[in-house]
């Protein structure tokens, strides 16, 4: 498709976007753009001069607002943001070239196999350990994404309490993929999460909006990557054992954990 030279949002739109049909895509993103949440209404969230009280309710407000603009009722991706995801190229630093999502996670993978042992995870506080023993991990609260957005686990006692003094056990079993990259510093690079911003007309400059934004597009990101490795590529873990320091275990489908314990 030719894209008119007199539209300056749509060049911007074609040098990041490729996908089978270009109108779709932009029709989705136009759909998406249109449920966003008005700014003004939550303009306090920059305002010094209120209560950080305010401010933070408000931030979390608006984020959880933006979340419904890009995830439907159940929790998962909305159509037109799938559609948007698959067409989005990143940067990846060799000669300006851009890749998908898709093929970012593709040539990160080395091999494939089953992957069965017990492993050991991080976490804050007991109290934390013993939710996520009774409730099970959330996809929502994915923090660490180094090596893709999943729920971090060491083979080591020694390794996990390098993080935390509160380590819970965990049985894994799984299709592993396995890794030597921190591929996913290219996916959600400080770049990406910006371009994504603007092509979603999300410029705000103040802190107190820009993080709640940048949550939301990184989330929608995280989503969107871990299906793609599950559904796609099959893979319910991946295993990195880049550096004696990195070495860990991720776990994409959280029916690949069982029997969490102290």
């Amino acid at each position: 498709m030719k894209i008119p030279a007199y539209n300056p949002k749509l060049c911007v739109l074609a040098n990041n976007l490729k996908g089978k049909n270009f109108k779709v895509v932009v029709a989705g993103l136009e759909k998406l753009k249109s449920q966003l949440p008005n700014t003004r209404l939550y303009a306090d969230c920059a305002d010094y001069s209120v209560s950080y009280e305010k401010r933070d309710k408000l931030a979390e407000e608006y984020y959880k607002k933006l979340l419904a603009t890009f995830f439907d009722d159940l929790g998962n991706l909305k159509k037109e943001a799938v559609e948007f995801m698959d067409a989005v190229r990143v940067d990846v630093g060799q000669n300006n070239s851009k890749k998908s999502i898709r093929e970012i996670i593709k040539n990160s993978i080395t091999d494939k196999q089953r992957l069965k042992g017990t492993f050991f995870h991080a976490t804050g506080y007991k109290e934390i350990g013993e939710k996520i023993i009774k409730e099970g991990f959330d996809p929502a609260k994915i923090a660490r994404t180094k090596y893709g957005p999943g729920f971090y686990f060491s083979p080591s006692e020694g390794g996990a309490l390098q993080y935390s003094s509160c380590v819970l056990k965990g049985d894994l079993e799984g299709n592993c993929a396995f890794i030597n990259t921190p591929f996913y510093e290219k996916i959600t690079s400080s770049e990406t999460l910006t371009k994504l911003r603007k092509m979603f007309g999300l410029e705000s400059c103040s802190y107190g909006l820009r993080e709640p934004e940048e949550k939301a597009i990184t989330q929608m990101i995280n989503e969107y990557s871990r299906h793609i490795i599950m559904d796609e590529f099959g893979c319910d873990l991946a295993y990195n054992s880049s550096s004696i320091f990195d070495t860990c275990c991720v776990v994409f489908n959280s029916k690949a954990i069982s029997n969490l314990r102290f």
